[in-house]
């Protein structure tokens, strides 16, 4: 069925269906422009864009798609542009996939952030609980072998990574400041010796 037919032919009902003025005023202005698989796509003017809300209020939303789904024998989902052509309709879905893709990329952003906080966290909390089993701290023998112990846990961590996420490296720096706190020694100094080690300065 033709959308506009389509329309037409549940626009009554779905006027049965809600109340008030400025409702049946949108609906009367709304222009149909596609159905999109289940996506039932329509418009207004740019004079009418004040009456937007008024479509997609949700029991007006929900008398649109429930009086066309059943013309159609199938669910769909009403959206409502600002405009009323389908090159507005095409120029919504790519701004749709932007968006969703910036989601996506966003998201997968997060997922390595939270798996790197786990990994470093992980020594983080290796390195603490040595310190905490050791025995005559204030030592700088035992300081310096502890730190040697620290090195040793952070190398492996990084091998085998070709390169240091920003995640990585603000991590990798709250565990050597860490260290350099448990061994009083300068930071800069463990992470020096660190990265030569490593290969990565």
């Amino acid at each position: 069925m033709d959308v506009y037919d389509l329309w037409n032919e549940s626009l009554n009902d779905i006027k049965q269906r809600v109340t008030g003025v400025n409702v049946w005023t949108a609906l009367n202005c709304a222009v149909p422009i596609t159905i999109d698989g289940d996506i039932l796509v329509i418009g207004l003017r740019p004079q009418d864009n004040s009456l937007k809300g008024h479509l997609s209020h949700v029991g007006t939303r929900r008398a649109i798609e429930e009086e066309v789904g059943k013309r159609l024998g199938k669910g769909v989902t009403v959206r409502v542009l600002d405009g009323i052509t389908i090159n507005d309709w095409l120029a919504a879905k790519e701004r749709d996939a932007e968006a969703e893709r910036i989601r996506a990329e966003a998201a997968e952003k997060e997922g390595q952030r939270v798996a790197t906080y786990s990994v470093w966290e992980d020594v983080f909390e290796q390195i603490s609980r040595e310190y905490g089993e050791r025995q005559q701290k204030g030592m700088p023998q035992n300081r310096a072998r502890f730190l040697e112990r620290c090195i040793e846990i952070c190398l492996e961590h990084l091998s085998g990574r070709d390169e240091l996420s920003e995640f990585d490296e603000r991590a990798l720096a709250r565990v050597i400041d860490r260290i350099g706190t448990y061994t009083e020694t300068p930071p800069v100094f463990i992470a020096y010796e660190l990265l030569k080690r490593a290969g990565r300065l």
